[in-house]
């Protein structure tokens, strides 16, 4: 399983009661030759948002590397997701219809509801951009894979220019912040982003069990709003944030908001970040350092350039 990670930086957590951080685990290269800790470094500053504005269509940022293009109200709309996880045995079990994009390669999917694009930028990553089916929606199915079609178009010609869909200082992707948080705890463990709805923005640790896998840890990034009257959560403090613990027979998690958004909806005016591990004693060894990775600076990395694949 390769691991899409940032590299880690040598920084210590004496302050914390820890030992000095050890290197993050280092994923072997891809099948194409790119290293993956330089194509996620390639992704993680870009801006969901401005990487597949569509005219006509408003973008609503659901987290660091998602986002929603909006028309009128149960008309077909646009999702987009950077770093979603695909890999060969997913591709060989459901195989997408490889199309060319500007030069690039593409892999198209129909689906149910819509119609998915995928532009992989590593042998495991890839940027998807689907059309989606609106609940008043009377167009057929052909004229979705002709939007998300033309969507990727634009995303792949965006990205021959990196700089101008990427006007934030580049974010914390999840699996840096859950490697370089759980350290020891994450040792043999499979870590992959999202491979749906999150991407970069959801990071789990997995141990390969009988007849699949289970999730041990996971760190989520997303847009939202704390609600303290959560039913089934207690409120706790944790570095001085208030933050709610959800625990079950099965795990647990801490959930906090870590800073504004830049979205300008009350329910998305938050960005919030999610822990999840086995139990509570696990969490609340973890949480304070999540918070502090979350401050840090990530790694520098020599970006991958160019971030598409070519078509062969």
């Amino acid at each position: 399983m390769r691991l899409f990670l940032a590299l880690a930086t040598a920084l210590s957590l004496a302050a914390a009661g820890c030992s000095a951080e050890r290197p993050a685990q280092r994923p072997p290269a891809s099948d194409d030759g790119r290293s993956p800790s330089a194509v996620v470094a390639a992704l993680r500053p870009l801006d969901a948002c401005a990487l597949g504005a569509t005219e006509g269509l408003t973008a609503v940022g659901l987290g660091p590397h998602r986002c929603r293009f909006d028309g009128q109200a149960g008309q077909d709309y646009l999702f987009l997701v950077i770093g979603a996880y695909m890999d060969a045995a997913t591709r060989a079990a459901s195989p997408p219809e490889e199309v060319a994009i500007d030069g690039a390669r593409g892999w198209r999917r129909s689906l149910d509801t819509g119609c998915q694009m995928a532009v992989p930028v590593g042998a495991d990553l890839v940027i998807r951009v689907s059309s989606l089916r609106g609940y008043k929606s009377p167009r057929p199915q052909s004229h979705r894979c002709a939007d998300a079609t033309a969507a990727a178009g634009r995303v792949v010609e965006r990205l021959g220019t990196p700089a101008a869909v990427s006007p934030r200082p580049p974010r914390r992707d999840a699996c840096d912040l859950l490697d370089r948080a759980a350290g020891d705890h994450v040792r043999g463990l499979d870590l992959r982003f999202d491979e749906v709805n999150y991407g970069l923005d959801h990071c789990q640790a997995r141990r390969t069990v009988p007849g699949g896998w289970s999730q041990e840890y996971s760190v989520q990034v997303r847009y939202g709003r704390a609600d303290p009257r959560q039913k089934g959560t207690r409120q706790i403090s944790v570095e001085g944030r208030a933050v709610t613990v959800a625990e079950t027979s099965k795990d647990c998690e801490y959930g906090w908001a870590a800073e504004p958004s830049p979205v300008a909806r009350p329910e998305l005016s938050e960005i919030m970040v999610r822990l999840r591990a086995p139990d509570c004693a696990r969490a609340a060894e973890l949480a304070p350092r999540v918070m502090r990775f979350y401050v840090t600076p990530p790694p520098e990395v020599a970006p991958q350039s160019p971030i598409p694949l070519p078509h062969s």
